[in-house]
């Protein structure tokens, strides 16, 4: 029911804030759920630097929710892959 997305997938490997690494992790993201199954929840860890957040996906349902253990506001380059 639950499958365990790789950091190495989604989080950049350094701090870049070029539109064309937020587009390729976006892109490896959809590549990715592209044949989902049914029923299952993707859990994506995501580190901007500071902590990590947590993002669980279903794509089925047009689905994301958005776990950050310190409660900050929505980080808006989380926000912005999604929406990608």
């Amino acid at each position: 029911m639950f499958v365990f997305v790789s950091p190495s997938l989604f989080s950049p490997v350094r701090t870049d804030t070029e539109d064309a690494g937020r587009r390729e992790r976006a892109d490896n993201l959809l590549s990715f759920l592209r044949d989902a199954p049914k029923g299952r929840l993707y859990l994506v860890p995501h580190n901007r630097g500071r902590h990590w957040i947590l993002g669980v996906i279903d794509p089925w349902e047009d689905l994301v929710l958005y776990f950050d253990p310190l409660r900050e506001k929505k980080r808006d380059d989380f926000t912005e892959l999604m929406n990608m």
